[in-house]
């Protein structure tokens, strides 16, 4: 559950409550990445890519706590290119833009990255998995 800029830290107990569900909260710091899925990505098998930086320095542990070595940090330029707001389908891995080092990471975790052109929705503040509606 992440909240910030958008949403406050409070809701996660009525969410907990309401769903039965465990849920760990993670606070985001910066304006630019307002919501979770501007910050973080899960992928498969447990893996996920974030960006360390939008988040306090206690969420940015708890996520180092809980992947471990299944996370990767994406860069300041990963993250502008909101990296992290990517879409994850099997193996592979849909997002406006990624560093060769960020591609690199990706493809020897057995992932395969696809770049789509979402330049114009990038103005909005968001990338491929804000274009996403999932039923």
């Amino acid at each position: 559950f992440g909240s910030g800029i958008r949403s406050v830290s409070h809701a996660l107990d009525e969410i907990v409550e309401v769903f039965d569900v465990e849920a760990c909260g993670l606070e985001l710091t910066d304006p630019h990445w307002y919501h979770l899925d501007t910050a973080f990505c899960p992928l498969p098998d447990g893996q996920a890519i974030a960006y360390k930086k939008a988040f306090a320095e206690k969420s940015a542990a708890a996520l180092d706590a809980a992947f471990g070595e299944n996370i990767i940090w994406v860069s300041d330029t990963d993250a502008r290119n909101f990296a992290c707001n990517a879409i994850s389908i099997g193996s592979s891995v849909i997002m406006y833009k990624a560093s060769a080092e960020l591609k690199s990471a990706l493809n020897q975790r057995g992932l395969e990255v696809i770049e789509a052109d979402v330049s114009e929705f990038l103005k909005s503040g968001g990338s491929c998995k804000c274009l996403t509606l999932e039923i």
